[in-house]
């Protein structure tokens, strides 16, 4: 049986973080849309990503590997100083080789530059694998709450 090629892991010399722009949009709904069980909106459309990222208390970033978006990431300063992380993405077959650690990380630091004091981010109980992520990266459990109806847990991060 023949082993799954997998991404080579991660160095900083092949990814660049950068602004969206509104021709990542259809690669970034497809992402979304791929991974849609981590997300609240189940499908998610071009021109929805495009109005989204056009929000003044929102900034969206793209990760790229050799110019192949492999990850976004948004944020969103509404309730500043406080800045809401998400969503978060990777595409599942770079996963486990840092490209989401350094997406956190980049996004952390943009926060920091604007003065944040904090950074949260809402994810499902469910998603063991998402607060272990989360976790390892310095967020801590902070409550719980109900979002469109549904239960998560809301991570911290402090600057």
């Amino acid at each position: 049986m023949g082993k799954c090629k997998s991404a080579p892991r991660v160095t900083e010399s092949r990814i660049n973080l950068r602004r969206f722009r509104d021709s990542d949009a259809k690669a970034v709904a497809d992402l979304s849309n791929a991974n849609s069980q981590f997300f609240q909106y189940p499908s998610v459309t071009p021109d929805f990503i495009v109005r989204i990222s056009r929000d003044p208390k929102y900034d969206m970033f793209v990760l790229e590997d050799d110019s192949r978006i492999v990850g976004f990431c948004g944020i969103n300063h509404a309730s500043w100083p406080l800045a809401e992380m998400g969503p978060l993405c990777v595409r599942a077959d770079y996963r486990r080789q840092g490209f989401g650690r350094i997406l956190v990380q980049r996004i952390i630091e943009f926060a920091r530059r604007l003065n944040n004091l904090g950074i949260i981010i809402k994810v499902r109980p469910s998603n063991i694998g998402a607060q272990r992520f989360f976790r390892a990266l310095g967020f801590e459990k902070s409550h719980k709450e109900m979002v469109h109806g549904e239960l998560v847990i809301v991570m911290k991060y402090e600057l």
